[in-house]
């Protein structure tokens, strides 16, 4: 079984930086918040964004401090794990380098 290494916070900021930030984006990211695994991050999909948006989005939340649907804080740093998911869902896709590379137009 194949395990996909989930991205963190400072990867994912890093792989935004080497594009172009008015790259366009047909399906992406926003809207940060907690995942309900509470120390990790979530964003929400969207459709037409830029690369400039999602690295804005990503570097927001780096530093920031979520509250977690059980009402605890969490402050996201470097290390976070990173996902898609809306927040009134419980579950939902870890970025790792595939899903990134589809993002990003890179397939």
């Amino acid at each position: 079984m194949c395990e996909v290494r989930c991205i963190n916070l400072q990867d994912l900021i890093k792989k935004l930086e080497q594009y172009p930030r008015e790259q366009n984006i047909v399906k992406g990211f926003h809207k940060p918040h907690c995942h309900i695994w509470d120390n990790e991050l979530a964003f929400e999909a969207c459709h037409n964004t830029t690369v400039g948006a999602m690295l804005d989005c990503a570097k927001e939340a780096l530093h920031n401090t979520y509250i977690s649907f059980k009402g605890d804080e969490f402050t996201m740093n470097e290390h976070t794990k990173c996902s898609l998911a809306a927040q009134e869902y419980s579950y939902g896709e870890e970025i790792g380098e595939t899903l990134l590379g589809y993002i990003l137009s890179d397939y």
